[in-house]
């Protein structure tokens, strides 16, 4: 997937400070944080929305989805961010 070019400068912020989330694992907070910003909300529906300018509603709104859940639609616990951002 390509983001928009100014997802970049995050995308190399958040590999500085968290080295240990794959590459698929920065993409998808990435996106979160980046359609955050453009809806202004982090309802999930609002960020699919706000994410049509770098895919589908529906395939943004999957893709948001499967970073977020787990394969047993528990919330994903492998992205621990806490420790992070203090």
């Amino acid at each position: 997937m390509r983001l928009p070019p100014e997802c970049y400068q995050m995308q190399q912020t958040i590999e500085q400070h968290m080295p240990h989330l794959r590459a698929s694992q920065i993409t998808g907070l990435v996106l979160w944080v980046y359609g955050t910003i453009l809806a202004r909300s982090g309802c999930q529906n609002a960020v699919a929305v706000a994410l049509v300018v770098v895919g589908s509603y529906n395939s943004m709104r999957q893709y948001l989805r499967e970073w977020l859940y787990d394969d047993r639609g528990l919330l994903r616990q492998d992205v621990r961010l806490e420790d992070k951002l203090h």
